[in-house]
């Protein structure tokens, strides 16, 4: 509500319809949209939705690709995206250069899921095993050893979506800290419940 008493808000524009499930993950300064797709024949693909609203594939194949995210650069800048995949028969850490996708390296080789990057580009953090790591990127693309930075079991981390972040200056980490008490230690299981929920 502007001091007028106008409202300032905009209403709400469907960019993309389309049959399947989308989940948004990254956006450019121009307002290009990275996304994953869930198609029947190939699992989670990624794309990219231009700002006029047109739909490109990235990564289609038979694997799943997801929880990618471009990395930082100025407006018009050429960049790498990075993503996990199943193709090894494990989830594992890839980059892709961007837009042309002619570069793809793999990066991590004993497991990683969710991958980000540091706000200066210079490093892809990614959680493997029971740990998160950093490994630094060079200018030629190529990824030096990972450093381990925290230990991921007192973490709480969901591979469906973006569970943690960095701050902007790259040295904090913003994360769901697990309770212990809360995990649950025993599982009841009822026998013919539903005539059980019918007694009074």
């Amino acid at each position: 509500m502007t001091a007028s008493g106008s409202s300032s808000l905009r209403i709400a524009e469907a960019l993309l319809k389309r049959p399947y499930d989308q989940f948004p993950y990254s956006i450019l300064p121009d307002g290009t949209l990275l996304y994953a797709e869930i198609l029947p024949k190939t699992g989670r693909d990624l794309w990219t939705l231009s700002p006029d609203g047109k739909p490109s594939p990235l990564r289609v194949t038979p694997y799943n690709e997801w929880a990618a995210e471009f990395s930082p650069g100025p407006e018009g800048a050429s960049r790498w995206i990075a993503y996990s995949s199943d193709e090894s028969g494990q989830s594992e850490i890839y980059v892709q250069s961007y837009p042309g996708g002619e570069k793809r390296i793999p990066v991590s080789t004993g497991g990683g899921i969710l991958p980000i990057w540091s706000p200066d580009g210079k490093d892809l953090f990614y959680v493997t095993g029971e740990a998160v790591v950093a490994v630094p990127m060079r200018p030629d693309g190529a990824f030096g050893a990972p450093r381990r930075l925290s230990d991921q079991a007192s973490v709480l981390f969901n591979n469906r979506f973006h569970s943690y972040s960095v701050s902007p200056d790259g040295k904090r980490f913003l994360m769901i800290q697990r309770d212990p008490a809360s995990v649950p230690r025993q599982l009841n299981v009822i026998l013919d419940w539903p005539d059980a929920a019918g007694r009074p």
